[in-house]
């Protein structure tokens, strides 16, 4: 069995779910949404992703995860919001380096969606729906849905 973790960061909220693949078939094992308040500072609300995704693998520690994966910032129209997204991501890839020393992959928005057969200008109700096609569970937070979309994307796109 392969245990993939995917993230969906962002500065507001971020997305980590744990993705099994066994058999030809793939499962969602656990699923979180790390919210952070907006009156904080951008350190504490970093300290708070970082701290919650080692709560995550902790809390699942019965399974060793063998690939964590992220999606890379969108750079939209938002600059701001694309640099503390970019903030969480150096956060959470020098928390996975030092505490697990896993393999470590950024996957592009458009890789993620097809990684799961999403078209590129489908929204995140299209990401919802292609999980809930591969796994059988559908994901009503857009957020958990795409931390699965990356973990899947992740591990079809690395070689075990």
């Amino acid at each position: 069995m392969i245990i993939v973790i995917g993230i969906d960061p962002g500065i507001a909220n971020t997305g980590i779910a744990s993705v099994s693949y066994y058999k030809g078939k793939y499962k969602v094992l656990d699923t979180q949404i790390v919210k952070t308040d907006s009156k904080l500072t951008t350190a504490e609300r970093l300290e708070i992703i970082k701290l919650e995704f080692i709560r995550f693998v902790e809390r699942n520690e019965n399974w060793k995860f063998d690939l964590l994966s992220m999606e890379d910032v969108f750079f939209g129209k938002n600059v701001k919001s694309a640099r503390q997204t970019c903030k969480v991501i150096g956060v959470l890839e020098i928390t996975a380096y030092e505490k697990y020393r896993k393999l470590f992959t950024i996957l592009t928005p458009t890789a993620v969606k097809k990684g799961v057969g999403a078209g590129g200008a489908s929204g995140k109700d299209g990401i919802s729906f292609a999980i809930a096609s591969i796994t059988g569970e559908m994901l009503t937070n857009n957020h958990e849905a795409d931390a699965a979309a990356v973990a899947i994307s992740a591990h079809k796109s690395v070689p075990f």
